[in-house]
């Protein structure tokens, strides 16, 4: 079974570090890029998702040992579902320890090709009797990683153009503080998996370093301490963190997917308390946080974060008490005067703790926090927005349970917040037999539910004014091909943004997977969802809603011609249709080579790509390989074409050069961008280096 779980260490690994890849691990590579073209094209997110790949790559190079794997760390590794770890543990428990990770299937729901897609991250070997950590085996065995990143768009864009004082000091937004120069650094230290201390500094293209606003260097810091398994001390961290627990319904500030093909991730499995080392620089908590076993089955975590968010300050009166904010702002972007004043406008802190008990299989926690503004928020008259939080403190809690059998597994989480509106989200994971799979999911969020750190399983973003039914299926033909598809029903109750009235919709998926040999598969993917949407004709009046139908359908084809080269190819059309206009379609094409000298240490990645959309509403997402702890997925949207090469380059055995060009060209426009990020002309060129260094 090739689980939710098992998909994320493949976005994280395979896309990252794709010199790597055999066979067996290409096979999941599909379907985490379709994991992340999803979640781009549904929210138009750009997340980072480097601490998935660190600790992905740590198990790469330290493989876990089975026969003293516990359950936190069979989460971590992010490998095995909820019903794989309880089925895990059973066994070890009757059996012993293991001589072999071949002794994997005589477990339930342990097939022999998903063992063989896991055995680079685990192993088997004797227990150490002594696991305490020692000052000098943290400094004689601890690694340290430096990453010194570049990048810039090279066609020149209006912002950076020459200006006169004059033009300057009439709008002083019209020109950027900073250079087009992108600039990232980060340094992070590791012993074992049980310490890590790293600090990360970045630049956006046109803000200032080391001058103006960042005199001290940089214009976003994140930095940790973080320590594990120090006896009745699970974590502690100090610095910047984050937080999963439950269904991510009451507090959850990491990355969390949601609907896909993989039917079977619908539950979410929480890591707890993690240290944050990535360049995001509004999903995170800054303070301190620790988690204690309070006995052999149950977890208390405590956490206090204190940190500035950016927003725009409005007063009706002169006095500075007296001022107030109606959003946060999340673009992390200080490039103008006027963004430059919306740093650090509003301060949070938050403090609670999860409680946590686990025993063979069973689990249920509770969380409580309190979230505090030193300003008030007090949201624009919109009718949308009526039930949207407004104040300066709110208090979440909630209580999650899962309880996991051989072949079935059930989970949920019940939530609510200070204005005593409750969400509430339950689900059936089924394995009725090695070749079936089904997952239920139903969700009803409340209008005035009231939440700020929380990814649920959802159709919108946040967890608010949303209910739904979910029903997923796998199902394996014979040994090479599979169909897995997903419907999904859902209201909204209230208005939302661009729908003035209550509305539905649906969603459905389907897709055939063939694996006609280890070296060549494909899968057809189609895609349909019906949803209300604000009449995009209509200017007069009460705008009403009218349905909006998007269809997609997709054929992609990977084939392994060598040990050195890795091809790919995809077609994929897209249309888009509102009630009373005009049908749009939209169209992708693009061409992928993977080489890796096999006696050379270099490798590099190239695409050619293009596309024909109608307008902005067909584009079409791809995954694009990176640097590593880097990740690209833009939209193809109207006439053009796209390139792009990766070059990496083993310099030495402690050195690793990245460098990467990509070119957009359009054929129906004569200019790219608006306002100050105007180019003049149809074509745009970016370009990353970056340089690792081990010691």
């Amino acid at each position: 079974m090739k689980n939710f779980n098992l998909y994320i260490i493949y976005v994280s690994f395979c896309l990252s570090f794709p010199v790597m890849l055999n066979a067996q691990e290409e096979n999941g590579k599909e379907v985490i890029e379709q994991k992340i073209e999803e979640l781009s094209s549904r929210y138009d997110l750009v997340l980072d998702y480097s601490d998935l790949v660190e600790m992905l790559y740590y198990y790469y190079q330290n493989p876990l040992n089975l026969n003293s794997a516990t359950a936190e760390e069979l989460k971590s590794l992010g490998v095995f579902s909820p019903i794989q770890i309880n089925n895990f543990l059973e066994f070890r428990r009757k059996n012993g320890y293991f001589k072999s990770i071949y002794e994997l299937k005589d477990i339930d729901d342990f097939p022999y090709l998903f063992i063989m897609d896991i055995k680079i991250f685990v192993m088997v070997a004797p227990i150490s009797a002594n696991n305490s950590i020692k000052i000098k085996n943290i400094f004689k065995y601890g690694r340290s990683d430096l990453f010194l990143r570049y990048g810039r768009v090279l066609e020149a864009q209006k912002g950076f153009a020459a200006i006169g004082d004059s033009a300057l000091t009439a709008n002083p937004n019209s020109h950027y503080l900073g250079s087009p120069n992108k600039i990232y650094f980060r340094y992070k230290f590791n012993y074992s998996d049980r310490v890590s201390v790293a600090l990360v500094g970045d630049k956006d293209a046109g803000e200032e370093l080391f001058k103006g606003s960042n005199k001290y260097g940089f214009d976003f810091y994140s930095g940790h301490i973080y320590l594990r398994d120090l006896g009745k001390v699970k974590a502690i961290v100090l610095g910047d963190y984050h937080l999963e627990f439950g269904q991510g319904l009451t507090l959850w500030s990491g990355v969390g997917f949601g609907k896909s093909v993989d039917v079977l991730g619908v539950q979410k499995v929480p890591r707890g308390l993690n240290p944050n080392s990535s360049a995001n620089e509004n999903i995170y908590f800054r303070g301190a946080a620790a988690s204690f076993r309070v006995t052999e089955n149950s977890d208390l975590t405590v956490f206090y974060s204190n940190k500035n968010l950016d927003a725009g300050l409005l007063s009706d009166t002169l006095s500075a008490e007296d001022f107030y904010f109606q959003s946060i702002q999340v673009s992390g972007l200080h490039r103008t005067p006027s963004e430059v004043a919306k740093k650090n406008a509003v301060n949070e802190q938050i403090f609670g703790e999860n409680i946590a008990f686990n025993k063979e299989g069973f689990h249920i926690g509770a969380t409580a926090y309190k979230t505090i503004y030193d300003k008030e928020l007090i949201k624009p008259t919109q009718p949308y927005q009526i039930y949207d939080f407004q104040g300066k403190s709110n208090v979440n809690s909630g209580a999650d349970f899962s309880y996991s059998l051989k072949k079935f597994g059930v989970f949920g989480e019940l939530s609510a917040s200070a204005n005593g509106a409750y969400a509430f989200l339950g689900g059936l994971l089924a394995n009725f037999t090695p070749r079936v799979n089904m997952s239920l999911i139903y969700r009803d969020f409340a209008v005035d539910y009231q939440v700020v750190y929380a990814v649920p399983f959802a159709e919108a973003s946040g967890a608010k004014n949303e209910k739904g039914l979910f029903l997923g299926s796998s199902i394996f033909i014979g040994n090479k091909s599979s169909l897995k598809t997903y419907y999904d029903i859902f209201s909204f109750p209230w208005l939302r943004y661009r729908v003035n009235s209550p509305s539905q919709g649906n969603e459905f998926l389907a897709q055939f997977n063939y694996e006609v040999s280890r070296y060549f598969n494909f899968y057809i993917l189609l895609k349909s969802e019906t949803k209300m949407l604000n009449n995009s004709l209509q200017t007069e009046g009460i705008i009403s809603p009218s349905p909006v139908e998007k269809q997609s359908l997709r054929f992609n084809a990977r084939y392994i011609a060598s040990n050195e080269v890795t091809l790919k190819s995809r077609v994929e059309a897209s249309s888009y249709h509102q009630q009373t206009n005009v049908k749009k379609f939209g169209y992708a094409i693009y061409q992928d080579v993977k080489y890796k000298s096999q006696n050379l240490p270099l490798d590099f990645s190239f695409r050619y790509a293009i596309f024909s959309t109608d307008d902005y509403d067909t584009r079409i997402y791809a995954y694009e390989s990176d640097v590593l702890y880097k990740f690209s997925v833009p939209g193809y949207y109207y006439k053009g074409q796209r390139y792009y090469l990766l070059f990496h380059w083993d310099v030495m055995k402690n050195c690793d050069f990245w460098l990467r060009f990509s070119q957009s060209i359009f054929f129906d426009k004569t200019s790219i961008g608006s306002n100050i990020d105007f180019i003049n002309g149809n074509k745009k060129s970016e370009i990353t280096a970056q340089i690792r260094l081990k010691f």
